[in-house]
């Protein structure tokens, strides 16, 4: 398979005072988390892609189907950056063999 085509992150903007929830390729849920208010956030890791490429149209199935989750936004870029540009480390995200390295407060 050919490289994975990344798409362009979004200008995040992130409520401090609010959680954050991060979703992934693995975690679309658009009905998690929704009773409290949140930023929520798409991250695409280029590192992961890298390791499990998928195609274009597995890509843009992915983002078609995020656009179901309210206010969500895209961030293409490693989960170290990611958490730094997140003030308060209120980090939520759901469990799976590929996002082992990220912290926060992990769901089963």
């Amino acid at each position: 398979m050919k490289k994975t085509i990344l798409p362009k992150s979004d200008k995040l903007i992130i409520n401090p005072n609010i959680q954050t929830c991060v979703y992934n390729y693995y975690n679309l849920d658009p009905l998690w988390r929704t009773v409290n208010k949140a930023n929520r956030i798409l991250i695409i890791e280029p590192s992961i892609f890298e390791k499990h490429p998928i195609s274009k149209k597995c890509m843009d199935f992915m983002l078609e189907l995020s656009k179901n989750i309210e206010n969500i936004q895209i961030f293409t870029g490693e989960y170290t950056e990611l958490t730094k540009l997140i003030i308060n480390n209120n980090i939520y995200y759901k469990e799976h063999p590929l996002n082992s390295h990220y912290t926060g407060n992990r769901e089963k």
